[in-house]
């Protein structure tokens, strides 16, 4: 099945307009047709993931561009110049050059995002009064949870 979710940055779509980016989500069908079918206006572009992730207000997580750093070096790879989202870019590119790579950029992810929703439950207990906020960012920590699930599926659903 597949559901529905706006690119970073773009108006909410009506629900006529038919402008959502469609995710794959994990239903038992067959994940690769439905990647290949996907429309060119509904295909996920790499700018889009890497705006998200970039974005906290979405993802949940600031991943700095020292941050990034280290996760390219993670990779055998080393930190590009240029602006924060030239550096993630640079790493998502990086990363999508093997099924290797990728899964270990996945992994930094998941445990980047996993270590903030830790944090944001951690201010929570110790502050009781940020709670209704602790819980509007870890909802953004949960989306981004289920983007880098989405990713894993598609990647390991690609020849």
């Amino acid at each position: 099945m597949l559901s529905e979710a706006k690119p970073p940055g773009a108006e909410t779509p009506s629900a006529s307009s038919g402008q959502a980016l469609r995710f794959a989500q994990d239903d038992g069908d067959n994940l690769q047709s439905e990647i290949y079918n996907l429309q060119s206006e509904d295909e996920v572009r790499l700018r889009h993931i890497v705006r998200f992730f970039l974005t906290p207000a979405l993802c949940g997580v600031f991943l700095s561009r020292s941050r990034l750093g280290q996760m390219a070096k993670e990779l055998g790879g080393r930190l590009p110049f240029g602006s924060r989202f030239e550096v993630a870019e640079m790493l998502f590119t990086y990363a999508g050059g093997g099924v290797e790579q990728l899964g270990q950029l996945l992994n930094a992810l998941e445990t980047e995002v996993a270590a903030w929703a830790t944090a944001y439950r951690g201010w929570a207990e110790k502050h009781p009064a940020w709670r209704p906020v602790a819980e509007m960012w870890l909802a953004r920590t949960a989306e981004a949870a289920r983007q880098l699930s989405a990713m894993r599926r598609m990647a390991a659903a690609a020849p």
